[in-house]
């Protein structure tokens, strides 16, 4: 998430400069410049057209400007602790993109700006009393939600390069945006406007709610804490709760399930194959139901979608999708079945589909019920299914959340 702001999920793609940060953004926006439209549509086209022009408009830069936010997570990330030796790295990886036909004089420089206000652009001063009559820019950031940092970085140039009498040619590169919709992300790209089009472009881009997940959780964590409860229950709940509050801003440590038995991983057998961590899956999925609501947004008209829910654990053979799936469901828009029947016999599919599963889906149904995204209806199997759970042989761990989901619904 852009790092102005303290809500929101939380992506660091500076683990990419582990594998060369300019190989992979070269390789990245050939890609670009080569993918074939996903549709036939005009508009498709349009897009795509105008995805290869900003492409090819990244072809030789003078100069980078990078916040001191996201220059600090590829210290952390690269293990580099000097700032000449982080632009030194910047500007050899950067260079790569240099490498077109538009080829400018060497590697570019890199500016690390910090602080509020006028300190930022003042630390630019120097770059636009150096540079050419109208320097080409890049704008370079590690992710974008808001496009915020973006928004300040381009705010630095043209105050710094006010009194020259000069325009820089500005460009912006993020290596991933994630932002609401397409219409956040386009008025963000606007900022951009530069002769006939935009020169902002992601390396990749994906669409994620606004919301997170485990916000959701920890406002109801929140809530229960002031009731009384059992000593057995608040062993569990307060030490989750503290997690959750100590990483609202990122998320970055925070288990996102309720599995204490190891982190839960795909099967090989998985529609997103068995390379995923519990995290990356949650991301994952949550991009995917996002681009299922963009998709059927109503144009105007009374409808409501709803998410099929039986299809989904039908036609995803595997709890740790189930699961994010439950995390990112709203709870006006889940369909759980045709009739009370199906919606209880659903619980029962989930219970015997994968037994092995049933430990992570159980305590993550439970919690999507307190949340009130399951209709009470289920509860005629699920409750009785969550005491069987107590006396089963399930682990104690597993139990510990069982027990911390009926009580949530109980309260």
């Amino acid at each position: 998430n852009d790092r102005q702001d303290q809500s929101g999920l939380y992506f660091e793609p500076a683990v990419l400069a582990r594998g060369g940060l300019g190989a992979i953004a070269d390789e990245q926006l050939k890609a670009l410049l080569n993918q074939r439209p996903m549709t036939i549509s005009h508009a498709s086209q349009l897009e795509q057209e105008r995805l290869a022009a900003v492409a090819k408009t990244l072809r030789g830069v003078d100069l980078v400007v990078v916040d001191r936010a996201d220059a600090q997570a590829l210290a952390l990330t690269l293990g580099i602790d000097e700032d000449d030796r982080l632009r030194a790295y910047l500007s050899k990886e950067l260079s790569s993109l240099n490498s077109g036909s538009h080829r400018r004089r060497g590697s570019p420089d890199v500016y690390i700006v910090e602080g509020d206000g006028d300190a930022r652009s003042k630390q630019l001063e120097s770059a636009a009393q150096d540079a050419a009559a109208s320097p080409t820019i890049l704008l370079f950031t590690l992710g974008s939600r808001l496009g915020v940092t973006l928004q300040r970085l381009l705010v630095d140039v043209h105050d710094a390069w006010r009194p020259t009498g000069f325009d820089p040619i500005v460009k912006g590169l993020v290596v991933h945006a994630h932002p609401e919709d397409s219409r956040a992300w386009a008025a963000v790209r606007n900022a951009f406007w530069h002769g006939a089009q935009s020169t902002l472009v992601a390396l990749w881009l994906t669409y994620l709610p606004h919301r997170s997940p485990l916000d959701d959780e920890r406002l109801l964590l929140e809530t229960a804490a002031k009731r009384k409860m059992p000593k057995a229950v608040r062993s569990v709940l307060e030490p989750r709760l503290a997690d959750l509050q100590a990483n609202a801003a990122t998320g970055a440590h925070v288990r996102p399930f309720w599995s204490s038995d190891g982190p839960p991983s795909l099967r090989r057998t998985s529609r997103y194959g068995d390379q995923l961590i519990d995290r990356v899956t949650l991301v994952a999925v949550g991009s995917a139901m996002q681009r299922s609501r963009l998709i059927n947004r109503p144009g105007g008209g009374p409808f409501w979608y709803k998410f099929d829910v039986p299809k989904i654990f039908r036609s995803y053979f595997d709890g740790l999708i189930h699961a994010s799936a439950m995390r990112w469901l709203q709870p006006r828009e889940g369909w759980w079945g045709a009739t009370d029947e199906d919606q209880k016999l659903l619980v029962v599919e989930a219970m015997n589909q994968a037994p092995g599963d049933w430990n992570l889906v159980l305590p993550e149904m439970l919690l999507a019920s307190a949340l009130g995204k399951v209709p009470e209806v289920m509860y005629e199997e699920l409750l009785p299914a969550a005491d069987r759970a107590m006396k089963s042989t399930m682990s104690p761990a597993a139990k510990a959340w069982v027990r911390l989901g009926l009580h949530l619904i109980d309260a």
